[in-house]
């Protein structure tokens, strides 16, 4: 008998975890569905602007400028040493 009890209230138990999960899971589908979470509190400006032309030395020796990538994804990244 005691063994029966013990499965039964693991199962409960169980049981109770999952539906509290099931619960949260579905508090935050909805949050996200009313609030939204297409901007990620980013602020975007009305009128878009080319960026101004510019050149970097490559580490290569050379030089690349931006008017190269235009009309494609561009990440820059800068690192300095102060």
């Amino acid at each position: 008998m005691k063994n029966f009890l013990k499965a039964l209230s693991s199962s409960i138990i169980g049981m109770i975890s999952f539906v509290m999960l099931l619960i949260i899971a579905t508090i935050i589908i909805i949050a996200s569905a009313v609030w939204g979470s297409d901007k990620f509190g980013v602020i975007y400006d009305s009128e878009t602007k080319p960026a101004p032309s510019f050149q970097l030395k490559l580490l290569s020796g050379g030089v690349s400028n931006l008017n190269e990538y235009k009309g494609k994804p561009l990440f820059i990244f800068v690192w300095a040493t102060w």
